[in-house]
């Protein structure tokens, strides 16, 4: 689309103008930032050109403010609309607007707005402290750094335009200074309690860092104090009018994020001291009563990104590696883990569902009865739950498969009604398709009807079980995780550094061959695979002739598969790999032939 719109500008003449409409008709696309240079260049040259319908839709487009500058104040919004205008600003039809933007938007220099063309350069204005570090260090170590910290309770939108200090560049500071010396500032973290929850969540930010440089930490001393923090403050408690504003409610919901990131780090470094133990809990006993997630949120990212950048996510993960930490030190399994630790954040967000999907293996080891429980009772929400979807798809992101939860009744009947859900997109999907066809190539899924004991095949049901014309893929998908399995090149002046990939076992390889084999069989016998897959089926055998890679030689069987597929493999843009499968090929004088 920025090809186009730059096309639009430089070819207006020949006919481009004509495209301009379609870009018009987008609600929202004066707030795609990544259009903002080729559209200011569109209008800055061919504003005079505009018919009254034209200038008519660019007015609606500026007066769709997004949402995060409705929040805010005022002149955010005339300053943002002061942008998208001063493009047009010598327009008769959006001159007064321009003027009135500009002036509402309090602009002081008579420079006109350019966005910026320069390629990965960050727009974000740096902050300025009020302090220097060598002056906050010192005001740590006597005790009044806070008095300086509450100046600024709130965000000031246009200090760093000014070149005035504001929060964010005195909280960076703050954070840089507890990363460099952690043990100063915890000798002197109580004075903090009084600070803004901003500070709170860049002091602890400070110490995450200072982990990560691998600095000793005096663990109990801030675990005391997060736990006491917490108590202390009832504002997640108390009602939106209740708090002076939302925005101190948000942030000292970051605050507690933090304080279970640094829990959850320590715990995973194994450096958190059992000294500490009791004290965590008491503080995930607190901060699970105060912080809550939606049951159904509003949002485009998948669930693993959402869970990963709420504070109930960060407060529920946290919370089950911390259960591991403790098993690995005492080497013991908490009795009723399950219900006492997790079972208390179900109901009160999607988070809980999505990390006991994906972090099922690990919660089944600290509790194998509850985690099994709770399995069980997922099996009765039908493939139309959010809660079930946000589970199962917690659960396909889960990095590894294993055979002893694959094979339990109940994730079977979770994979059974994943295969004839209609909501999973397609990422979601194409790891249920990779976690079935890794079973088959172990053995546990069998290319027939029903498996070995007596249960139909997931595979088979994989590829025949087709209800919608997007889950036909799924064979190019199975064919496509084959290749992907194989060491993909020969070629040596492309290999990797690392060359000593292991070779796939033999009976795995088998297994691709047949699958490959008993696909040419049946397209042959009745052309049931085409009937099937319809206009993906060229595609499936471009993907086919990918596998070449597994052949040591070509014998009268695999000609006629090469032969079917061969002429498909560009549509996979992989004949270059197809053609380098067989000169590997070229020593073996029969397959030459």
């Amino acid at each position: 689309k920025k090809y186009v719109l730059f096309f639009i500008n430089k070819y207006w003449e020949q006919g481009y103008a004509s495209l301009f409409d379609t870009f018009l008709a987008m609600p929202n696309l004066l707030r795609e930032d990544v259009f903002e240079v080729e559209l200011h260049d569109i209008l800055r040259t061919h504003y005079a050109k505009f018919t009254t319908t034209q200038n008519a839709r660019i007015m609606a487009l500026i007066e769709n403010v997004p949402e995060f500058y409705k929040k805010k104040e005022i002149t955010l919004i005339n300053h943002w609309k002061y942008q998208k205008l001063s493009s047009l600003k010598d327009s008769s039809y959006f001159k007064a607007a321009y003027e009135e933007a500009r002036t509402k938007a309090e602009i002081k220099d008579d420079k006109e707005y350019e966005p910026e063309r320069e390629p990965f350069k960050a727009a974000i204005l740096p902050g300025k402290a009020s302090l220097s570090m060598e002056e906050l260090v010192k005001r740590n170590e006597a005790e009044n750094l806070v008095d300086e910290l509450n100046k600024f309770k709130m965000e000031d939108h246009w200090a760093a335009f000014d070149g005035k200090p504001d929060r964010e560049g005195l909280g960076d500071l703050l954070k840089q200074a507890v990363a460099e010396k952690p043990q100063l500032f915890a000798d002197k973290i109580n004075q903090y309690k009084k600070a803004p929850p901003y500070f709170v969540h860049r002091l602890l930010w400070g110490f995450t860092e200072a982990l990560k440089a691998k600095k000793e930490l005096p663990w109990l001393t801030i675990v005391t104090f997060c736990y006491d923090y917490i108590i202390e403050n009832d504002i997640l408690l108390a009602d939106e009018t209740e708090t002076e504003d939302a925005k101190v409610k948000d942030e000292f919901s970051w605050s507690i994020g933090d304080a279970v990131d640094l829990i959850e780090d320590g715990s995973n470094a194994d450096v958190l001291p059992k000294e500490c133990f009791e004290k965590v809990a008491q503080l995930f006993d607190k901060a699970s009563q105060m912080v809550t997630g939606k049951t159904d949120p509003k949002t485009e990212r998948d669930g693993i990104d959402y869970a990963l950048n709420t504070t109930f996510g960060k407060a529920v993960r946290s919370n089950m590696v911390f259960g591991l930490r403790i098993a690995r030190e005492t080497k013991t399994k908490e009795p009723d883990w399950g219900k006492k630790n997790y079972e208390r954040y179900f109901g009160r967000g999607v988070e809980a569902y999505i990390w006991f999907g994906h972090y099922f293996p690990q919660l089944r080891y600290l509790d194998q009865i509850y985690s099994g429980s709770k399995l069980q009772d997922l099996t009765e929400k039908s493939d139309m739950d959010h809660e079930w979807q946000v589970f199962m798809e917690g659960y396909l992101t889960s990095p590894n498969v294993y055979d002893d939860i694959y094979l339990l009744p109940a994730m079977r009947k979770h994979y059974e009604k994943a295969l004839v859900s209609k909501d999973f997109d397609k990422k979601d999907d194409a790891r249920l398709v990779h976690h079935i066809t890794i079973e088959y190539l172990r053995g546990k899924e069998l290319l027939a009807e029903t498996n070995k004991d007596g249960q139909p095949s997931l595979f088979w049901k994989l590829l025949h079980e087709i209800d919608a014309p997007e889950k036909r893929k799924r064979w190019i998908t199975v064919a496509g995780y084959f290749w992907s399995i194989s060491p993909r090149t020969l070629r040596d002046d492309i290999k990797s550094k690392d060359e000593d990939e292991k070779p796939l076992k033999g009976e795995i390889v088998q297994r691709i061959k047949n699958f490959w084999g008993w696909a040419y069989d049946k397209q042959m016998q009745d052309g049931s695979v085409e009937k099937i897959l319809v206009d993906d089926y060229p595609h499936f055998l471009g993907a086919l002739a990918d596998l070449t890679i597994y052949l040591d030689c070509i014998d009268d069987k695999t000609e006629k598969w090469l032969l079917l597929s061969a002429p498909y493999c560009e549509l996979q843009h992989m004949s270059s790999f197809f053609i380098e499968y067989l000169v590997a090929l070229l020593d073996d004088e029969e397959s030459v032939k």
